[in-house]
């Protein structure tokens, strides 16, 4: 019953996200009539080549801390957890949750959350380490043009000192699972007195912490032990970055809109970036503004660069959340002959 609630609330939810972002994919539909069908055709290629290397990244990171699942089912939670994240964010949670419910189901053995979690902070960190290689080329770019923002360096810093804590968070679970137990164990302290003061309830199990932290401490000592595990998800995070700007590549020539490799790399670099540290799920709103933005500093007309800002987003984000609809359909239907 509880899950029909869930699944209805979320179908509730894209309803509404669509009907308030309509007018949105209706002009990025548009625009992709009037593109080069070959070089948009490519696009979708890469953007199907980003997707597989998404996947072995996750394959190489969950093997890493010692969970085996099958690539098609990382596929689907990927793709699922994009979903769910864009349509209730709570600061990434919701997609983690996504990876711990369904991790292991198949075999009818849940795995550990700790190593779950491990794995999924440890996919982000690649992510943001890869981020990190391009984001001080993309600085040099506009200060040589005069065009660097407070925003970009404020965005930059916020990204490091994420990749830092993310780090620390894992080094610590590393060192001491008790050390890590009693952060945790602080916090959730912490949030218990504040959600105390509108509930009775408490939010966050005083065990979860302890219990919490040896899963996290189990996950990262097989990585102490084989840290040679982490170079190709770390090569898979950079080559990440080379495909989204494959994808980006592609739309100029769709469009037959001229360009140059620093612009190339500066626009990416700042979209990718605003999209990690925005507030908004996926950086939507926010993204579409700042890369229109950064291609007209870097002298593009307005309307060429709204049209790659506006085709770039229908490839790596519109595509991605209709294809984790499907991917989050499929998982709610396997899992209903496991409840009857």
């Amino acid at each position: 019953m509880f899950r029909k609630i869930v699944l209805g609330l979320l179908l509730a939810i894209f309803g509404y996200f669509i009907l308030s972002h309509f007018a949105e994919m209706q002009a990025v539909a548009v625009l992709l009539w009037r593109g080069d069908w070959r070089f948009l055709l490519l696009a979708v290629l890469i953007e199907g080549l980003w997707l597989l290397n998404v996947n072995q990244s996750y394959k190489s990171l969950y093997r890493a801390v010692g969970i085996e699942e099958s690539r098609k089912k990382l596929f689907l939670m990927a793709t699922a957890a994009f979903f769910i994240t864009t349509m209730a964010p709570a600061a990434g949670m919701t997609g983690l949750a996504v990876f711990i419910e369904q991790s292991g189901k198949e075999k009818g053995q849940p795995a550990p959350h700790g190593k779950v979690t491990v794995a999924c902070i440890l996919y982000l960190l690649a992510d943001y380490f890869g981020l990190l290689a391009v984001i001080p080329l993309a600085l040099l770019i506009l200060w040589q043009r005069n065009q660097i923002t407070s925003s970009a360096i404020i965005a930059s810093i916020i990204l490091l000192l994420l990749a830092v804590g993310l780090s620390a968070l894992l080094l610590l679970g590393a060192r001491s699972s008790r050390k890590l137990a009693a952060v945790l164990g602080f916090a959730a302290r912490l949030v218990n007195r504040v959600s105390g003061l509108l509930v009775r309830r408490q939010a966050v199990n005083p065990d979860w912490a302890v219990n919490f932290s040896q899963d996290v401490y189990e996950g990262v000592s097989s990585l102490r032990e084989q840290p040679q595990m982490l170079v190709q998800p770390l090569l898979l995070g950079l080559n990440n970055k080379a495909l989204m700007m494959g994808v980006l590549l592609a739309v100029f020539l769709a469009f037959n809109i001229p360009f140059t490799i620093p612009l190339l790399i500066a626009a990416y670099a700042l979209g990718y970036l605003f999209a990690v540290v925005s507030p908004t799920p996926s950086g939507i709103g926010i993204v579409e503004g700042v890369m229109t933005v950064a291609l007209r500093s870097l002298g593009m007309p307005l309307e060429n660069a709204a049209t790659v800002t506006l085709a770039y987003r229908g490839f790596t984000f519109w595509l991605p959340l209709v294809l984790g609809g499907f991917s989050f359909r499929r998982l709610q239907k396997a899992a209903k002959p496991a409840l009857r």
